[in-house]
């Protein structure tokens, strides 16, 4: 017996939400621009920030992966945003602190300095194991399949000509409002997304094996070991077409249904 999926009024505008808050939660600035916003290399080299944030970005994808059939979807959004969160609002504090230059203003390996670091190695950890893996498994369980063959198609090419217009326009923004700012902005997209995912996206958790076990019709020839001795016992009689017959004797109990036809 498969679980149902459950059904969603919308479902390209719910996708077309996701694949907004994909787009804008942070990942095509960081994961694009780090040479370009991170130039300060007293501390670190951010080539070498680029292999770390993927990293974690593999490493959160595993755990997100592991906990979404024990904890179910949404818990898992949710975490993920969070740490998203988190990282933005430091890369927009840090920024908020440097020069024009980028540089950081204290003594290299301060902490201060280690921030942009620790805060992009989170956000691919909550995005990689967020709404980076999940979303997928979202297209996947909430799009009817009558429908699959239109919305599906329809949301990736949003999704890719959300990732081209950011891309394209993310440093022209950066430039206007400042990056502190933007990494601001992009902490409100992801409070957005918290309050969205929790009011229109459905928990798809997976059935539990024994809610799965339980749905069904009962077994015929249930064996149950038993350690008493006893005389055997047995039982027959008709049941609307079957023959029910029940034995017990010393060794086991049982419980045999014959349907006639």
């Amino acid at each position: 017996c498969q679980p149902t999926k459950p059904k969603v009024e919308r479902p390209l505008l719910l996708f077309f939400y996701l694949a907004a808050m994909y787009m804008l939660s942070g990942v095509c600035p960081l994961g694009t621009f780090a040479e370009m916003l991170f130039t300060d290399e007293s501390t670190f080299v951010a080539s070498d920030l680029i292999l770390a944030s993927l990293a974690c970005q593999i490493v959160g994808g595993l755990v997100g992966a592991a906990a979404i059939d024990r904890l179910g979807r949404k818990p898992v959004l949710q975490a993920g945003a969070w740490l998203c969160l988190l990282a933005n609002i430091l890369l927009s504090l840090y920024f908020s602190t440097v020069d024009d230059h980028h540089n950081c203003p204290t003594r290299p390996g301060s902490v201060l300095c280690w921030t942009p670091a620790v805060a992009t190695c989170i956000f691919f950890f909550g995005f990689g194991g967020g709404l980076g893996n999940v979303f997928f498994v979202l297209l996947g369980e909430l799009v009817p399949e009558e429908s699959s063959s239109t919305i599906v198609p329809l949301v990736t090419f949003f999704l890719n000509t959300l990732q081209f217009v950011v891309i394209k326009t993310f440093m022209y923004f950066a430039n206007i409002v400042g990056t502190t700012n933007l990494f601001f902005i992009q902490a409100g997209m992801n409070i957005f997304f918290l309050f969205g995912q929790a009011a229109w996206i459905p928990e798809t958790k997976a059935a539990k094996e024994e809610d799965l076990s339980g749905s069904g019709s009962g077994s015929y020839g249930t064996f149950v070991g038993s350690n008493v001795s006893v005389n055997r016992y047995s039982l027959a009689r008709e049941r609307r077409g079957e023959d029910l017959e029940i034995v017990l004797n010393s060794t086991e109990f049982v419980v045999t249904i014959n349907r006639r036809e």
